[in-house]
């Protein structure tokens, strides 16, 4: 007896997109601890490079590995820029 035969797409891999926009807007590790305006407004531009990452690599396959994803920006939002931040 023969098992069906299904084709799976090769995933897309998305890796280093915060590393990117840290270079892209002048950003900082330190930046993170330092300031909580900029560790906010650098979470926010994260999580839009990591939704477009996304959305790009779906367009190619119908899944994709990342090294990240949006909840890292959620997480390191409000354990550095504030408490309340993240809503």
């Amino acid at each position: 007896m023969g098992s069906p035969t299904h084709q799976i797409d090769k995933p897309q891999i998305i890796s280093e997109v915060a590393r990117t926009v840290l270079a892209k807007h002048k950003y900082s590790a330190e930046d993170i601890q330092a300031s909580t305006s900029r560790c906010f407004e650098l979470q926010q531009l994260i999580l839009e490079a990591q939704a477009e990452a996304e959305e790009e690599a779906l367009r190619t396959s119908s899944w994709f590995i990342s090294d990240r994803s949006g909840f890292d920006s959620l997480v390191y939002a409000t354990r550095y820029a504030a408490p309340g931040a993240v809503q």
